[in-house]
C-alpha cells in the first residue's frame, strides 16, 4: 500500500526485542496504524542441538566453511579441495567440497553454534575485511584451479557487502546545501532500479522526484500479478546489498512477496515521500539555454502536467511494454481476454474452459495454476522452450535457514557470494566454440551437455515414448532463448484435461480460437502469455535531445543503442539504468546491478554540482567506438542464432543482452569516466538558476 497523503510524518524505529521495523504515523483519527515488518515472522521455534544440526545439514556448506574460518582461523579448513558440479539443468555450476571435507566442516559448525548458543548470543563480528584480506577468501572458496581476475575480485567484494552501503556514492568535495539544492533530478520508475537510485540520491541531499504510472511501488512486479508470478532467483541473492537482511518465506519468491519487500525497503529508507504515483511521463525535451529537460506527464484521469529538472535517472526497466499478438480477429472475441500483465482478478476461471496463448516465462509459470482449476485447458505452443527444473522453486524458506543466516557471523555474505559465483559459471555456454563444433559439436562442450541434460528432463516428465516428445523439445541450442523454469509446466501437459495445440492459428473467433487445420475451440478465457517488448526502449516516452533530434531519428538504422547502457549522445544529463543492449549475462542479480548502474549516474551528477558542470553528454566518437566492439562481441555468441527470441529486435540485431561477462563490463561502470562526455560549463550559475529556481524545483509549472 502507499503511504496515504493524510499521513504527516513518518519516524521508522528498529524494535530491539521483536527485530521489526514498525511505523510509527502522525495520522487522522479515523485512519488504523499498521505495521511494516522486514519479512516473513514464523513461530519462533527452540534451538536444540537437533535444531542446530538440521540447520548446519541444510546449509550451503562451501560458505559455511569460509564464515567459520573468517572468524576462526583454523587452517584446516583453509586448505580444502574445492571442485564444480553443474547445477539447474548445467546451467550453473556450483562450487563445492568432498563429502569427507563437508563432514568436517558441518561437525565444526555444529561444535561452533552449540558454544554460541550456549554461551547466550551470536558471536561478535570481525571488522570487514580489507580488499586485500577478502581477496584469499574469495580464492579460498573457489579453490585453486579457479582463475579470479582482479575485476572478478574487485566485483565479488561488492558482492560480499560486508559494507552497509557497498556501493555508495560520496562526495569528494562537498558543496554547501544550497548549491547542491540547484540541481534536481527526475528518476522515472518505482522499481528495483528506481528505488535504489533514490535512495542513493537522498543520501546524498541531491533533490531528486520519482514519478511512476502506476500507483505503488513495484516496477514490473507490480504489473504482473497473474496466478503463480515468481522470480527465478533466490530471494536471498534477489536483494539489494545495503538490505539484504530481509526475512524471506519463500525461496524463490512470489511477485506479491517481492512487491512487499520494494515497499519494505522503500519506506523504510523514508523515499517515499518523494515519489509521484499515477502519472506517466509521455515526453521529455531538452532545453540547452537552461540546460534543463521539460516532462510532460500524463495523468490518470486524462490531463497533463509538466516538471522541468537537470537531470534524468530513467529507471523504467526492460519488461515494462506488453507483447500484444497481431492474430486475425483478436477484436472479434466476445468472451474474458487479457494479457498476463492486466490479468482481472473478477474473471472466475474454475470449471471453464480456458486458452493460454504462449509458453514463455509468464506463460509457464501460470499454465499449471488455471490447469488445476479449468475444466479444459488449451496451451498454444508455437515455439517449445527449454525449460529446466530448479530445486525448491515453490518451497517455503526453512526456519533453520533464516536462523543459520542470523546466527552464524558472515555466512550470510558468503551464502551471498555463493549464489554470485554460480551466475558467473553461465557465460561460457553462450559461447560457439568451432573446435567443438569442427568435430560434430553444436555449440560448446557445456551447452550441448546441458541440451543432453534437459533433453533426458523432458523425457522423464513426459515419457520418452510420448507423442508430446517431439513436440516439447526444442532445435534451438539452450540459452538461444530465455531459459524457462519449471514450475510443473509438464506435469501440467500430463493431466487429462490439458491440452497442447501445436497448430498455428489462423483467427481468434467470436467464441474461441481457430487453427489452420480448420478446428475452431471454444473458450470461456483466453489468456495472452505473449511477454513483452524489451527492444522498445523507453517507450512511450518521446525524448528530444540536442537540435529536437528523437530517439526514433538517433536509432533508426538498426534500432536502440547506448554507451555502456547508460548514456546516449546528443541527449544530455539523461541516463538510462537497464538500457540498450545491457541485459547483464550472468553474476550479480538485477539488484546488485541497479545499484551498479545508479552509482554511475549518480556520480556523474555528484561531479557535475561539484565542478559547476551544467549538462555531461557521451561523445558520438566514444558511443561510436563502443558500439563497434560491441557488435563485434555480441556475433561470437548464440543469441542471433536460428530460433531466436525476444533478444533480436525488427532489425535482425540482438539488442537486448549485452555481450560482455560481468567481471568485463564492471569496471568500466564503477565511476564515470568524464573524459568520454562532452563537458559543457555553467558562465553564470544565477542565470540558470537564479530567476528560474522555483520553477526547476517545484513538480509542476
Amino acid at each position: 500500500m502507499c503511504l496515504p497523503q493524510h499521513i504527516q510524518h513518518v519516524i521508522v524505529e528498529m524494535s530491539a526485542t521483536a527485530g521489526i521495523l514498525v511505523e510509527q504515523a502522525t495520522l487522522s483519527e479515523e485512519t488504523p496504524k499498521f505495521k511494516l515488518t522486514n519479512g516473513y515472522h514464523p513461530r519462533s521455534e527452540a534451538v536444540t542441538d537437533a535444531f542446530i544440526r538440521d540447520a548446519i545439514e541444510k546449509s550451503t556448506v562451501n560458505a559455511l566453511r569460509v564464515a567459520l574460518y573468517q572468524i576462526t582461523k583454523d587452517v584446516e579448513l583453509e586448505t580444502m579441495k574445492v571442485s564444480k558440479i553443474p547445477v539447474r539443468g548445467g546451467a550453473m555450476e556450483d562450487f563445492v567440497l568432498s563429502a569427507e571435507d563437508e563432514d568436517i566442516v558441518k561437525a565444526k559448525g555444529i561444535d561452533f553454534l552449540t558454544k554460541q548458543e550456549n554461551s547466550g548470543g551470536p558471536a561478535p563480528l570481525p571488522p570487514p575485511p580489507s580488499l586485500e584480506e577478502a581477496t584469499k577468501l574469495m580464492r579460498m572458496f573457489c579453490g585453486e584451479d579457479e582463475q579470479l581476475s582482479p575485476a572478478m575480485l574487485q566485483l565479488g567484494y561488492e558482492e560480499l557487502a560486508f559494507k552497509d552501503f557497498p556501493r555508495a556514492v560520496e562526495w569528494t568535495k562537498k558543496p554547501a546545501q544550497d548549491k547542491i539544492s540547484k540541481h534536481h533530478v527526475v528518476i522515472i520508475g518505482a522499481g528495483i532500479n528506481g528505488i535504489s537510485t533514490a535512495i542513493s540520491l537522498q543520501r546524498l541531499g541531491i533533490p531528486y522526484t520519482l514519478v511512476d504510472r502506476q500507483s505503488d511501488v513495484g516496477g514490473t512486479w507490480l504489473q504482473n500479478t497473474y496466478p503463480e508470478a515468481r522470480v527465478d532467483t533466490l530471494g536471498f541473492a534477489f536483494q539489494y546489498k545495503f538490505e539484504k537482511g530481509y526475512k524471506w518465506e519463500e525461496m524463490y519468491p512470489s511477485a506479491d512477496e517481492l512487491r512487499r519487500y520494494l515497499a519494505f525497503v522503500a519506506r523504510k529508507h523514508d523515499v517515499v515521500k518523494n515519489f509521484k504515483f499515477d502519472r506517466e511521463v509521455i515526453a521529455a525535451t531538452w532545453n540547452e539555454e537552461s540546460s534543463s529537460w521539460r516532462l510532460t506527464l500524463k495523468l490518470s484521469n486524462g490531463s497533463e502536467e509538466y516538471m522541468e529538472t537537470n537531470s534524468i535517472i530513467s529507471a523504467s526497466g526492460l519488461f515494462a511494454t506488453a507483447n500484444l499478438p497481431n492474430i486475425a480477429g483478436i477484436r472479434d472475441y466476445k468472451g474474458h481476454m487479457f494479457h498476463t500483465t492486466e490479468w482481472d482478478h473478477g474473471v472466475q476461471y474454475k470449471d471453464k474452459n480456458v486458452a493460454v496463448i504462449g509458453n514463455g516465462s509468464s506463460g509457464a509459470q501460470l499454465i499449471p495454476g488455471l490447469a488445476r482449476d479449468a475444466k479444459h485447458l488449451a496451451v498454444y505452443m508455437r515455439t517449445p522452450q527449454w525449460i529446466a527444473p530448479y530445486d525448491g522453486y515453490r518451497s517455503k524458506v526453512p526456519s533453520h535457514m533464516t536462523w543459520l543466516l542470523e546466527r552464524m557471523p558472515n555466512y550470510q555474505n558468503w551464502f551471498g557470494f555463493s549464489n554470485f559465483m554460480r551466475g558467473m559459471q553461465l557465460p561460457p555456454l553462450q559461447v560457439e566454440d568451432p573446435k567443438w563444433r569442427a568435430q560434430g559439436g553444436l555449440v560448446n562442450k557445456r551447452n550441448d551437455g546441458m541440451r543432453k541434460g534437459l533433453t533426458e528432463y523432458i523425457k522423464s516428465k513426459v515419457g520418452s515414448d510420448s507423442p508430446l516428445l517431439p513436440k516439447l523439445v526444442p532445435t534451438t541450442a539452450p540459452l538461444v532463448r530465455r531459459l524457462v523454469v519449471d514450475n510443473g509446466f509438464y506435469d501440467a501437459l500430463m493431466q487429462d484435461n490439458v491440452e497442447l495445440v501445436t497448430e498455428t492459428i489462423e483467427r481468434v473467433t467470436a467464441s474461441g480460437i481457430k487453427t489452420i487445420d480448420g478446428r475452431e475451440r471454444e473458450f470461456d478465457l483466453i489468456v495472452l502469455g505473449c511477454g513483452f517488448k524489451p527492444t522498445e526502449y523507453l517507450y512511450p516516452v518521446e525524448y528530444k535531445g540536442r537540435n529536437g533530434v528523437t530517439l526514433d531519428k538517433t536509432w533508426e538504422k538498426d534500432g536502440a543503442r547506448s554507451y555502456l547502457g547508460l548514456t546516449i549522445p546528443g541527449y544530455p544529463n539523461l541516463f538510462t539504468l537497464y538500457g540498450p543492449n545491457h541485459q547483464p549475462r550472468g553474476g550479480p542479480s538485477l539488484h546488485s546491478w541497479s545499484e551498479i548502474w545508479g552509482r554511475y549516474a549518480v556520480a556523474a551528477i555528484v561531479w557535475m554540482i561539484e565542478n559547476d558542470a551544467k549538462s555531461l553528454a557521451v561523445k558520438q566518437s566514444v558511443y561510436d567506438e563502443y558500439n563497434k566492439d560491441l557488435d563485434v562481441a555480441v556475433n561470437k555468441l548464440i543469441w542471433q542464432a536460428e530460433g531466436h527470441g525476444y533478444f533480436v529486435n525488427k532489425h535482425g540485431r540482438q539488442a537486448v543482452n549485452m555481450p560482455w561477462t560481468a567481471d568485463q563490463y564492471h569496471p568500466r561502470v564503477i565511476h564515470p569516466n568524464i573524459d568520454d562526455f562532452e563537458v559543457r560549463w555553467s558562465i553564470v550559475d544565477a542565470r540558470i538558476f537564479g530567476t528560474n529556481q522555483n520553477r526547476s524545483h517545484s513538480m509542476m509549472v
